[in-house]
This record gives structure tokens, sequence and C-alpha cells, in this order.
């Protein structure tokens, strides 16, 4: 028994010796700011900030909107004055979108954030696992554990998600783009942060911030697969945990030089099934064509990343869904690869404005994007009155 101590012992102590040798020539992974939804704060809109974000940037806009005319009941002096017998032409998104539209909507007041951001994040109420045991030395923490001789942050959220206020747009801070969230009011404040909810005492150990509250929207399976696989970049800093040993360390990383007992941590992992799964979460960056017309088949190309990936010699991949509110087809690839897939739409589609999704191994959803399908108008005579 003493034998087999001693060889357990000295295994765990040589995989920390070898981490730590790798971590010291890793320098730090900025976190990739476009997986999802750009890491910066909404507020303040301007038209010309929606476009730049490049969401809202497409010129099929216009067309957007004036499907809402018989969908929506709106007509056209909603939102065109009547100057001189003509319309007048807008592009301020403002006059309508008085305040951030998208934390107001049903699914964002209810918590269903998976309904944009797809299964980068995990729904408030869903019932995803938790982890009830005590945390450890290899726990993430909400912040930081400790800071290297290099300035590096290490040990939680902060190891990959800082403030940059020189990108454009700027990079928040995770208080910033948090607390920024419109639509949401003080009494949520409890949902993130640790207190007791009569007092608003602080929680465990003080602290306002804890790890477990972070885990009630970013849980262990939604956070182990946010990975990026892809041959020519396989293990680039900042793209993901396949290949790329950083990460682990960001998250999990400590000072402490003994870490046996940092295996019930993982093991209770393990035991509650959020552990990381094979398939990782797809993200799409943009659509092209992303406006169609009905009637016709047509070959769109949708660019993003992990459409695909490989683990343990098994090959995930995904389908395309669209969804209006009221049908939802699924549709298969005519190609893919881990970054891009072309999918045919298929002519009979309703004009209308359709939720696009790439979806892997059936549950692991990118975030949504937008197909409009326009009719199919021809203007037979134009008569000028007089």
């Amino acid at each position: 028994m003493v034998r087999k101590g001693l060889i357990y012992l000295t295994t765990t102590l040589m995989i920390l010796l070898l981490v730590s040798l790798a971590m010291a020539n890793v320098p730090p992974a900025p976190a990739n700011q476009n997986l999802g939804l750009y890491d910066t704060v909404f507020t303040g809109f301007t038209t010309e900030e929606c476009k730049n974000i490049e969401c809202h940037g497409d010129e099929n806009l216009p067309n957007r909107h004036h499907l809402l005319i018989a969908n929506e009941g709106y007509n056209c002096l909603d939102c065109h004055a009547l100057t001189n017998g003509a319309f007048e032409a807008f592009r301020n998104c403002s006059d309508c979108h008085s305040i951030s539209p998208h934390h107001l909507t049903d699914d964002a007041q209810n918590f269903n954030c998976s309904e944009c951001h797809g299964s980068f994040v995990d729904d408030y109420n869903d019932g995803h696992v938790i982890p009830t045991y005590a945390k450890t030395i290899i726990t993430p923490d909400s912040s930081y554990k400790y800071i290297d001789d290099s300035g590096v942050k290490i040990g939680g959220c902060e190891a990959c998600h800082e403030p940059d206020l020189t990108a454009d747009p700027q990079i928040g801070s995770n208080s910033n783009t948090h607390h920024n969230l419109s639509g949401f009011t003080a009494y949520n404040c409890n949902l993130c942060h640790s207190s007791d909810d009569t007092t608003g005492t602080p929680g465990e150990g003080g602290a306002v911030l804890d790890i477990r509250y972070c885990e009630r929207c970013h849980g262990i399976k939604s956070l182990h697969s946010i990975q990026y696989e892809n041959d020519d970049i396989s293990g680039e800093l900042g793209y993901g945990h396949i290949g790329n040993s950083w990460d682990c360390w960001g998250c999990h990383g400590f000072q402490e030089s003994n870490a046996l007992s940092s295996l019930d941590d993982s093991v209770g992992s393990s035991s509650e099934g959020g552990y990381p799964g094979e398939a990782t979460v797809p993200s799409v960056d943009e659509v092209i064509p992303n406006e169609i017309t009905v009637g016709q088949d047509t070959v769109i190309t949708i660019y993003g990343t992990s459409f695909e990936n490989e683990y343990n010699k098994t090959i995930y991949t995904s389908n395309v869904t669209l969804d209006n509110g009221t049908v939802t087809i699924e549709l298969e690839p005519d190609s893919i690869t881990s970054t891009v897939i072309e999918v045919t739409i298929p002519g009979t589609l309703e004009p209308g404005i359709y939720d696009l999704r790439v979806v892997k191994d059936g549950d692991m959803s990118s975030n949504k994007v937008t197909l409009t399908v326009i009719p199919d108008v021809q203007i037979e005579m134009v008569t000028i009155p007089g």
C-alpha cells in the first residue's frame, strides 16, 4: 500500500510539474470575442454602432421591416413620413428602438438565454448541473486566484475575460457587461450575487461573487464545450480548449504545489454528468446571402467556427435549422467543414423572417442569426397620375 501510494504521489507530482512547465511557456490567451456574440457593452445605441458591430449591418434590413407590414399590423406611415406626396426614407434605428430591444424580449425576461446565444450559455432554470460539493483549489474563481510574475491572472474568469478599452468595439469588464443588460433591474441582483435573500449580506466566505452563482448561466458543460478546432490553428491562443492546455490552466490554475485534495473536485464533476462533452458549440459569423426570394431553391454559405469537430476518433457534424415561429425545418448541408457550410434553402418556404441556427449532434446550438425570405414581386405596370 505504501509503495502504491508513493507511485501515485510521484505520478501526480510529475503531471503537475509538466503542466507547470508547459504553462511557463504559454502567454495568456485572449478569449475569442466573436464566439456567439461580441463581448462588449451594448448601451447608447446609434445606427452606426448597430451596423459596425456586424449584427445589423446587412443590406436587407428594409425588407425585414417591410415584412412586418403584413404580419405585425404595421403600415407605411408608422415608419415613413409623407412629405409632398412622397415617403421620406429614414435610417435612424432609435426612432423605434429607443432602448435596447435585446433583453426586453419574452425569452430574455424569462431567462431563456440560449434562444439567442445558443449553447454557449445555460438557461437559468433549465435544471443543468450545478455542483454542490465543496470547492477545491482547482475550482474556478469568479475573478481569479492569483497573478503570476508576468502579471497574468490565473484560475478564474479574468484569465481570459479582461477588459480592453483599446479594442473597437471596446471589450468591457465582466462587471460592465453583466450590469448593463438592458431590461433587467435591481431586483435581479441575487441571480448573480451570493447573498442572503432576506438581509442582502454576502454569502459563502463573505463573497459577493461566488462561482456557483456564475454557474447558474455558465455551467460546466457549456463552458467546457466552448471550443474551437481547426487544423490550421490547432492550439492557437484564445480559440478553445482542444489542443491548448492554457485554457484549462486559465480556469483551474492554482498556486499551491500539492493538488491531491483537488481530485475530489474532478471526480465530482464527472459523476454529476457535467464533464466536457464530445461535441463543441458551433458559432455563426456570417450568412451569404442572408436574403433570398421565395419560389426558387437557393444555396447559401454559412461562415463560422466549430461546425464539425473530432473527439476520441468520432466526428461530430451539424445540420441547419430554420424557424419562423410557426414551422421549424432541419436541413442537411450540401457540404461542411469546421468553418464553412453550404446548404440549399428550398423555394417552398413562405415569405418571412427565419431564425437560422447551426445545430451539432442534436443539441449543441449556435447563436441565432436571421435569414429573410422575400416575396417574388413582379412590377408589370406603373401609372403616373396626370
